[in-house]
């Protein structure tokens, strides 16, 4: 039977990739280009006609199968959770968005949809990262490399991240301003993020006797003060 720290992250999990696919949205609507690792699924979305969060089910799907038979310890709920929730959520706040907001909205207001998009998503990853219920299942073949090489995960992250760039290039995928703001300031974002939620996160993780919905507000309350 799942304890309840369990069942927290298991929630963090999917409120983090949920919000994390939220983020996506509005960096692909912005249209001003994609973050490196998008601009591959992306490429493959248009290769074969379907939308962005069908070809993010299908990688994953790939990658997660490839985890079964390379090293099934890399395998946690994240990982499987991954293969519905981020792309799926995406397509989805994309018609909305774009159903609401018009075309040709200028500039100014593309950033601001891309800088927007490119904190919530940073903020989307911090919840379900530190759930600590493993990754998703692209960013599990990356930890897996590094544990079965000799090199350390920012280089094989790195390596993996142009690696993918560059096939999406080749396969059309778009490509922007928000492919070099990304690729510069996802970093910096997601540390800034993540030291001020680590902490409160960690916190309702550890508390087992409160009421659940007392815990639900436990931790948007820390974070505010």
């Amino acid at each position: 039977m799942l304890n309840k720290k369990t069942l927290k992250q298991m929630f963090l999990v999917i409120i983090g990739q949920m919000v994390l696919g939220f983020g996506l949205a509005w960096i692909i609507s912005a249209g001003l280009g994609l973050d490196p690792f998008s601009v591959f699924h992306d490429g493959i979305a248009k290769v074969f006609g379907i939308s962005l969060g069908t070809a993010m089910f299908f990688e994953s799907l790939v990658a997660l199968v490839a985890i079964v038979f390379i090293d099934r310890k890399y395998i946690n709920f994240a990982t499987v959770v991954s293969l519905f929730l981020v792309g799926f959520t995406a397509d989805k706040v994309v018609t909305i968005i774009t159903s609401v907001i018009p075309a040709n909205v200028g500039f100014i207001v593309q950033l601001f949809m891309l800088l927007l998009g490119a904190v919530i998503l940073a903020t989307g990853l911090n919840i379900y990262i530190l759930a600590d219920l493993g990754a998703g299942a692209l960013d599990a073949i990356a930890e897996m490399i590094t544990d079965k090489s000799k090199y350390e995960y920012k280089v094989v992250k790195i390596a993996n991240d142009l690696f993918f760039l560059t096939i999406g290039v080749i396969l059309g995928g778009s490509v922007g301003i928000a492919t070099i703001i990304t690729a510069i300031g996802f970093g910096p974002i997601i540390q800034f993020i993540r030291e001020r939620i680590s902490s409160p996160i960690n916190k309702w993780l550890s508390r087992w006797k409160h009421k659940q919905s007392i815990d639900c507000f436990f931790i948007l309350g820390q974070i505010v003060v």
